[in-house]
């Protein structure tokens, strides 16, 4: 959440994801933000482990981007696999979010997401964005928060 990475200082430490080089940090017309560019044949998403109640929340994040993007949550269902085993994800909510081809150039304003969503018990969920390779162009998004 933005209280723990206020303004994006913090960069990708508190973050999570698939695919290395499809993730990174920039200064994005003087605003720390983190960038997903898809990569041919691999996943582009990045994320955030939190710790939820049973109930309704709210996420929200600006964004500038070009082409169509997902907000998701998932829940790892399996918390008990053997070590080294990947979770088994279930997504519970995926918002998509299109964009204009030109919605980074300069001179477009940051857009604000807000994706409400219910968890139905207390746990640890994965909160974050994703992209595709056939429909993202590119993605910078920053001051990410949740309510409860």
């Amino acid at each position: 959440p933005a209280e723990r990475n206020p303004d994006w200082r913090l960069g990708l430490s508190a973050w999570s994801y698939t695919t290395r080089e499809a993730v990174d940090q920039i200064i994005f017309y003087g605003k720390a933000c983190a960038v997903l560019t898809p990569v041919r044949g691999k996943v582009c998403d990045l994320w955030q482990g939190l710790y939820l109640t049973a109930g309704t929340h709210t996420m929200r994040f600006s964004y500038k981007a070009s082409g169509t993007f997902t907000a998701f949550v998932r829940r790892a269902e399996d918390l008990t696999r053997p070590t080294g085993a990947a979770p088994t994800l279930t997504t519970l909510h995926e918002e998509t979010i299109v964009c204009g081809l030109d919605g980074y150039l300069p001179g477009r304003d940051w857009q604000m997401a807000e994706i409400t969503f219910t968890v139905p018990a207390d746990g640890l969920y994965q909160l974050g964005v994703a992209g595709t390779l056939r429909e993202t162009v590119g993605l910078y998004a920053t001051d990410f928060s949740l309510d409860a």
